[in-house]
């Protein structure tokens, strides 16, 4: 279990971690006391915009941050649970974690108050008046959801039909040339994941080769990106899931 006395060098580890707490005259918390990070970015201002190859890969490598800074929190069963953008400040190159009382650790039980994030089973334990018990599932499905805004610029899901059906930018009735540009940017792999993902219910932990091999992918070919085909392969004309 973790505790505010643990040994962790939390600044070094970039998680903004509560190194003490406040309490009211009755011995209450009140709030706590953390490490402060000076950054006016978060994360999301590093999203793709022009598709250029330093942007594409600066973008990746701030992604692989995050993803070691996620593993690190759930190897001390600590879920983010709440993946609110701006909880994920960039300073000296690397993703700083902070917002720690919208963690869910030991007995104390966060919810969530950005639900861009959350996977569809979010919405239907709420249509069928459940709780919802967020884990490290529902973090990787943040994770992902995030990883894609990074590099599209935009949600995975239509904002008006998320609540309902699933649809995503990735399903193939969506056909618009920027889509299609952006879609070349990437390696097929990490595509279909995508589609896995938001359309198709895969769940678990992000495979972070994928990254990789979309680093590996901008290194070589991004140089003529804007004049390579893209259009969605067969994995692109399964329906999406309804429930």
């Amino acid at each position: 279990m973790v505790t505010l006395t643990s040994s962790i060098n939390w600044k070094q580890v970039g998680v903004s971690f509560p190194l003490n707490l406040v309490l009211d005259n009755q011995n209450q918390v009140v709030g706590y006391i953390q490490d402060y990070y000076q950054s006016t970015k978060s994360l999301l201002d590093y999203t793709v915009i022009k598709g250029s190859q330093a942007e594409i890969l600066n973008a990746i490598e701030l992604l692989k941050n995050l993803y070691s800074k996620v593993k690190f929190l759930h190897n001390l069963d600590i879920t983010i649970v709440d993946w609110n953008y701006q909880n994920f400040l960039v300073t000296n190159n690397q993703v700083i974690l902070i917002d720690a009382d919208a963690w869910g650790f030991d007995n104390f039980l966060a919810d969530a108050k950005t639900t861009d994030y959350l996977p569809p089973e979010y919405f239907e334990s709420k249509r069928n008046n459940q709780a919802f018990q967020y884990n490290y599932q529902s973090d990787w499905y943040g994770f992902v959801t995030l990883v894609f805004e990074v590099l599209f610029g935009c949600s995975p899901h239509s904002t008006q039909t998320y609540k309902t059906n699933r649809t995503s930018y990735l399903n193939h009735s969506n056909k618009e040339p920027n889509k299609l540009r952006r879609m070349a940017m990437y390696p097929q792999s990490l595509l279909d994941y995508f589609v896995d993902v938001f359309e198709n219910d895969l769940r678990g932990e992000f495979p972070i080769h994928l990254l990789d091999e979309a680093e590996k992918f901008a290194l070589t070919k991004l140089g003529n990106f804007q004049s390579t085909p893209a259009q969605p392969s067969k994995k692109y004309l399964i329906k999406p899931k309804l429930k």
